[in-house]
């Protein structure tokens, strides 16, 4: 079942026409703001205005230091702002715009 009106092109979302997929998404509930990945940059989405924000998009490796240029995933936990890219997993505090820590994505898996 799909709802009326739905799907939607991105471009709905404030996304210029040449951004055709998303590489990843994740919602900051401190800011209520999502953030989307494309390539090297990023937008952040205004979730309770409905609309993107001013001055977007920005580039991951400036905005974001210690992730990298790009994300392939990206998911919050406790707080926290995990960011993959490849192999690797960093844990990042949004607050202070730090790397906490850098894991390996599989470790999540239990498999070694």
């Amino acid at each position: 079942m799909t709802l009326p009106g739905y799907p939607k092109y991105i471009s709905e979302l404030g996304f210029p026409d040449w951004v055709t997929k998303i590489d990843a998404a994740v919602y900051v509930p401190t800011t209520r703001k999502t953030l989307f990945f494309v390539g090297s940059r990023y937008w952040s989405y205004d979730d309770s205005k409905g609309e993107m924000d001013n001055g977007y998009p920005k580039m991951i490796f400036y905005e974001f230091p210690g992730i990298g240029t790009k994300v392939d995933a990206a998911f919050e936990n406790y707080g926290f702002l995990y960011f993959s890219s490849g192999p690797r997993q960093s844990e990042y505090n949004y607050t202070t715009r730090k790397v906490v820590r850098v894991l390996l994505n599989y470790g999540w898996l239990n498999c070694y």
